[in-house]
């Protein structure tokens, strides 16, 4: 759901159609360094028509399978290039292996994301994600 209170649904072959990005970032429940690809958050808002550069102060919020939720404020799509997970290491990401997705920031590229603090916002086996 947007800021507007619209629905868009991407349907999966389109969301794996969206141009693909990759993070290599270590995780805080993986061993050594992993290459993620998927498709970047704000390609993703931006196909569903949610002009996220103009709302930094909105906020996320990932749904898991499992129904756990976690929010992040969209500035950390903007300043992190925030990854959708579809892949690591080459494998389509399983339920059984934190997917069929799984939300990625680049770890090893900012010193602040190694905080215990941001851990929580890595939801995995996602289904889906509303924008406020």
């Amino acid at each position: 759901m947007s800021p507007d209170g619209r629905e868009t649904l991407l349907s999966e072959d389109k969301l794996l159609s969206l141009p693909r990005s990759t993070i290599t970032t270590r995780t805080a429940w993986t061993e050594g360094s992993h290459l993620f690809e998927g498709m970047s958050l704000g390609k993703i808002l931006e196909t569903a028509g949610i002009d996220y550069q103009q709302h930094p102060k909105a906020l996320v919020t990932a749904i898991a399978l499992n129904d756990y939720e976690v929010e992040f404020p969209v500035a950390d799509v903007i300043r992190y290039d925030v990854l959708i997970a579809a892949f690591m290491d080459g494998e389509r990401l399983s339920v059984r292996d934190k997917g069929p997705y799984w939300v990625i920031y680049p770890r090893d590229d900012f010193r602040e994301l190694r905080d215990s603090r941001f851990d929580h916002r890595w939801a995995w086996q996602l289904k889906e994600l509303q924008i406020r």
